[in-house]
């Protein structure tokens, strides 16, 4: 069975324009597709993501960069991931048809996640040994 990252991407600001008690219903309707997927045993890890924005990092000029993002004020922020197994993309995707976040007009995206082949040296969690360049 093959795994999968889903993303949960949305816009803050509409979030923003529901009292506590319409969130509060959302949760709700958040919690019940949870359970369901538990009960299934399809979900592996799922959460949400805090508020605040997180730390970007990459490589500008041969140097380490970190710098605060990405932001809430974004347009489009990921939410929420979950990490599932599902025979398929079609099954994957059957599988979120009734999430919450679509019916509030938000994307999801799937992804499957690269399983190292066996033959592949391994280091860390899965993550192959780079190849080195021949000159």
């Amino acid at each position: 069975m093959a795994k999968f990252i889903v993303l949960l991407t949305d816009d803050p600001c509409y979030w923003a324009q529901f009292s506590p008690e319409q969130m509060g219903d959302v949760m709700k309707q958040y919690a019940a597709w949870g359970m369901k997927m538990h009960a299934s045993r399809r979900i592996k890890i799922g959460h949400k993501l805090a508020d605040e924005s997180g730390k970007r990092m990459q490589m500008v000029r041969g140097k380490l960069k970190v710098t605060d993002g990405p932001f809430a004020e974004s347009h489009e922020v990921i939410g929420g991931f979950y990490v599932i197994e599902a025979d398929s993309y079609d099954h994957g995707l059957k599988l979120f048809a009734d999430h919450p976040h679509i019916a509030h007009g938000h994307p999801i995206d799937l992804r499957a996640i690269d399983a190292p082949s066996r033959g592949r040296a391994k280091r860390g969690r899965g993550v192959a040994k780079p190849r080195s360049k021949k000159a």
